[in-house]
Formats: structure tokens, C-alpha cells, sequence
């Protein structure tokens, strides 16, 4: 579903570039929950920008769903992104929006009108346990309920992958659980392809089919998390982020 082809990106920093990814190579099965873990300042999120071109490549190809996103114009990248939905670790709600109102968004940017809109966004709703929250704002709602409510709206267009960039950070313990029983709901029964970038090895370990470790923007190692027993990690990056659970 997803392959990055040598993708790197540098930022201008001072006299010489910044390389916040380096050249790296990464692949994601169909249906696959990949997960992306490191330390702070890794690289992650910079990696997960990249794959729907939040951020642009200095280098490398990217393809998802058999597309080449970094050679598309404008208007077919934005196509193109109807089918990646992507959710925040600060939520990014509209506060003056109802929930319902917040799943519609992206549906009307999309073109679509009338009742299949509405429709459509109650079906979200309810597919991530908020039916019965559809009239609340999200001054209304806990963290979990706003995360879900994003969830909702990130699934509104019916995307193939649903990238999460830290979306547990500002949830407590039991709170981020319920959070990644949804997701793992969601995976299961569309078969959506989960990318999730996280600092927490609990996250990964609960979610998880496999997990790139990433240290000073380079993927380290890849584990495979299906395994019955836990995964031995060869890296230094890895082994400490296993020490530090």
C-alpha cells in the first residue's frame, strides 16, 4: 500500500542543511498497522508528513496505492489525498462546529452536497462509538471523545491508509486503551492500512503488526511485533527504547 523509494528531506538550517530524514527505504503492507517509534526529535513525524506530502521530499519517490504522489500537480494531489486520512495529536477540531459539523468538513471540501453528507458523518459517528454526540462541540467533549470525533472525520472520505501523528500523547492511560481499540476496530473491519507515529513502545506493542525505530532520522531497524515471543532488538535505539518501558 505504501512504498518510500530513497526518500529524504532536508531543511535549511545555517550554512548547511538539516537532515531531518535520510535517505531510507520503507514499505507497508495492505491492511498492515505499521507503527513509527523513536525518541524525540527522530525523524517520525517528519516521515509521516512525507507520505501524504505534508512535507516534500528532497529526494526519493513516494507511492501509495500504486500512485506516485511526488510527481502529481496540484489538483490530482489533492485527489490523491481523498484516499489518506490523517489525524493530529492536538485533535485540529473547528471549535464553532458541531461533531457532526467537524465529520461533514471534509466531505463538503470533497464537493459532496445535500443529505448523503450528513448521513455519511452519522455513520462515522457511530462507527466510532459517538452516535449519540453528534449535536456536542468539542468544548462539550473529553480528549478521547475530540480524538474520535477526528478519527471520525479522517474516515468521512473513505480513505485506503489513516495516518496518526501521536494521537494518544494528550490522553490519559485508559483513555489512549479505548483509543487503540478503535483503531484496531477500524483496521479489522475496513481494512484500512494504519500508519502511527508514536514515542510510547506500549502504543506500538498494543497496535502493531511491525515497527520502524527511527534514530536521527534514520530507520535503525524494523520488528515484527506478531511474533509469540517479543521481539530481541539488535539496535541501540532499540534496545534502549525497550529499557525504557
Amino acid at each position: 500500500m505504501i512504498s518510500l523509494e530513497g526518500v529524504a528531506k532536508s531543511f535549511a538550517a545555517g550554512p548547511r542543511p538539516f537532515e531531518a530524514v535520510a535517505p531510507l527505504c520503507l514499505r507497508v503492507g495492505s491492511g498492515e498497522v505499521f507503527g513509527i517509534i523513536g525518541f524525540s526529535g527522530a525523524g517520525k513525524s517528519t516521515l509521516l508528513r512525507l507520505i501524504n506530502l505534508l512535507e516534500r521530499p528532497t529526494a526519493g519517490e513516494i507511492w501509495v496505492g500504486g500512485q506516485r504522489l511526488d510527481l502529481l500537480d496540484a489538483a490530482a494531489l489533492r485527489q490523491a489525498r481523498r484516499r489518506i486520512g490523517m489525524i493530529f495529536q492536538q485533535f485540529n477540531l473547528l471549535h464553532n462546529h458541531s461533531a457532526l459539523e467537524n465529520v461533514c468538513f471534509p466531505l463538503r471540501i470533497a464537493g459532496l452536497k445535500g443529505e448523503a453528507v450528513a448521513a455519511r458523518a452519522r455513520q462515522c459517528l457511530e462507527l466510532v462509538g459517538l452516535a449519540d454526540k453528534a449535536a456536542h462541540y468539542p468544548a462539550q467533549l473529553s480528549g478521547g471523545q475530540k480524538q474520535r470525533v477526528a478519527i471520525a472525520r479522517a474516515l468521512a472520505t473513505e480513505p485506503q491508509v489513516l495516518l496518526c501523528d501521536e494521537p494518544t500523547s494528550a490522553l490519559d492511560p485508559h483513555t489512549t486503551r479505548e483509543l487503540l481499540a478503535v483503531l484496531r476496530d477500524i483496521n479489522q473491519r475496513l481494512g484500512v492500512t494504519i500508519v502511527i507515529v508514536s514515542h510510547s513502545l506500549a502504543v506500538v506493542r498494543a497496535l502493531c503488526d511491525r515497527v520502524a525505530v527511527m534514530e536521527n532520522g534514520r530507520v535503525v531497524e524494523e520488528l515484527d511485533l506478531r511474533q509469540a515471543e517479543p521481539p530481541q532488538p539488535r539496535s541501540d535505539a532499540a534496545r534502549r527504547l525497550f529499557e525504557a518501558v
